[in-house]
């Protein structure tokens, strides 16, 4: 699935003389950067062009991550082992903490409990429960991987 930066929606339509409507832009950031866009309305087979300027600043919360290391102990094949993780959101705004697909050649897998997104509410701690399956035998180590999405 590709994921759109700017969606508007209406994209097109028509009109009756007279008639208004609600043209909604939304805007989902991928990187931290500041958007400086017109929004081009076209009257078809008329040839007059509007144009809207769009302004944006587009920042990522600081999250600090206050558990380093997660010990799950010792653990039955194929069974689900539930830790927390305690996460800070310093900022003013929300941020959308998302767990990065893991590189274990599917001898572990490794979930957050809540979903593939967890929300952590501006300036507050959450506890983000991880979940993890193994299907082989011995110590394992794993590398986790969190993205602000």
């Amino acid at each position: 699935e590709v994921r759109q930066e700017i969606d508007i929606s209406p994209a097109h339509g028509t009109l009756q003389p007279g008639q208004s409507a609600t043209v909604s832009v939304a805007l989902c950031a991928m990187t931290h950067q500041v958007y400086e866009l017109d929004l081009i309305v076209e009257i078809a087979g008329v040839g007059e062009v509007s144009t809207i300027p769009l302004f944006a600043e587009c920042v990522v919360p600081e999250l600090q991550l206050l558990d380093k290391h997660v010990d799950f102990g010792r653990c039955f094949l194929d069974y689900p082992y539930t830790k927390s993780i305690r996460v800070h959101n310093q900022s003013s705004m929300a941020a959308k903490l998302q767990l990065m697909p893991l590189d274990t050649h599917g001898s572990v897998t490794l979930a957050m409990a809540a979903g593939p997104v967890v929300v952590v509410p501006p300036q507050s701690m959450e506890s983000v429960e991880l979940t993890l399956r193994t299907t082989e035998l011995g110590a394992q180590q794993v590398a986790v991987q969190l993205q602000v999405a």
